[in-house]
């Protein structure tokens, strides 16, 4: 059973299809009444990229976040992401390392 089924309201898919192709995906997490949401896995594939898809949804969460009147958002943006997400006033508070198995 997937978290959207578990619990519906934690959490917010979105997708952006180019002729029947989904093209850009994202989600936004919610934890019951806690202030804070999450903004996850925006990613457009690579020969979408530069159309506004990643944009469009990153402001589709953030518009929803509001409405559902969460005080604080968090994001762990790529480098390629920042200044989309700079321009939308994420301050860079922290930075994380990506590490991959060698058995993967």
């Amino acid at each position: 059973m997937s978290i959207k089924e578990q619990s519906p309201d934690s959490v917010s898919i979105y997708v952006v299809y180019v002729n029947g192709q989904p093209v850009t995906s994202a989600w936004l997490t919610f934890n019951g009444n806690s202030p804070f949401a999450g903004i996850w896995g925006g990613s457009t594939i690579k020969e979408f990229r530069g159309n506004g898809y990643y944009s469009l949804l990153l402001n589709k969460r953030i518009s929803e976040a509001k409405l559902k009147g969460v005080k604080y958002l968090i994001i762990d943006a790529s480098d390629m992401s920042k200044p989309i997400v700079s321009k939308r006033g994420f301050e860079v508070v922290a930075t994380t390392t990506g590490y991959t198995s060698p058995n993967s």
